[in-house]
């Protein structure tokens, strides 16, 4: 809100006395009074500080920009994240990260919850839907393979990651800093290309402290087809290692990569 400021003007009244008297005085004679010249102090003009020019710094450049976007690596992570599609919203999701394990629980608009846990150096991951009996374990040997699975059940959509993101820069690209509430970020947005899409538009905000994307947006047509908004992010906390082991009450079944399995849904109640 802007503040009015009021400045009063206050005036000096000079008062002058002047005094006459009445009646005849005798004459005197007259007092000369010899006034002494009064010196006058010379007015020493001092000389004027010099002024600094102010010099505007340059606007870093797309490829410095995307360039001060270093991966990090942390202890611990956890990231919490919702889901919104053309229908409003899809899924929450939260990612519990430590060393090369990974646990990632799906929250679906049906009420299922779904859970995926990754045992990197066994090269296993293990889905199961909570409450249930079953579930099925990958052996797939690396992290890449269980990508297409978290999407298929809700989880977060696919993203170009920073190389990519480089690799596509290019005189229509547009990267600058922005703040995403009240975190300073790098804006990045460009042109996809999907297959039977005329237009498709990826905008991405990069976390400067982080170095983690915070929202992700893909318009497709002009129309915001999906958006990802990161609403919690902490870094090397304390994570129990039980996270990262498969529940012992839940029997998995072992498939093969290639193969395609349905998630078990949530046991009905009279079951």
């Amino acid at each position: 809100m802007k503040k009015s400021r009021i400045f009063a003007l206050i005036l000096l009244v000079l008062l002058c006395f002047s005094g006459c008297s009445s009646g005849t005085p005798e004459e005197e004679a007259p007092i000369v009074v010899a006034e002494e010249p009064v010196e006058q102090e010379e007015t020493k003009v001092e000389p004027a500080e010099p002024v600094e020019e102010v010099v505007e710094p340059e606007e870093a450049s797309p490829l410095d920009l995307l360039g001060s976007i270093q991966s990090k690596i942390f202890d611990t992570l956890v990231v919490e994240t919702e889901i919104y599609g053309p229908e409003g919203f899809i899924s929450k999701s939260i990612v519990y990260q430590k060393g090369g394990n990974a646990r990632t629980e799906i929250e679906l608009p049906d009420g299922q919850k779904q859970i995926v846990i990754l045992r990197a150096e066994e090269g296993i991951t293990y889905q199961y839907a909570f409450g249930s009996k079953q579930g099925m374990k990958i052996v797939h040997g690396n992290a890449e393979a269980v990508m297409d699975r978290v999407q298929a059940m809700g989880g977060k959509m696919e993203m170009p990651n920073l190389r990519d993101v480089r690799n596509r820069l290019d005189e229509h690209m547009v990267v600058r800093k922005e703040e995403l509430n009240g975190e300073k970020a790098i804006y990045i947005e460009f042109n996809d290309l999907h297959e039977n899409v005329d237009q498709a538009v990826v905008k991405m905000w990069y976390s400067e402290e982080y170095a983690y994307p915070i929202r992700y947006e893909l318009f497709v047509n002009g129309e915001l087809m999906m958006r990802s908004d990161v609403t919690k992010l902490e870094v090397n906390i304390d994570l129990d290692d039980s996270l990262f082991m498969p529940p012992e009450d839940v029997v998995f079944i072992e498939i093969p990569l290639e193969g395609q399995f349905e998630m078990p849904q949530m046991p009905d109640d009279d079951e």
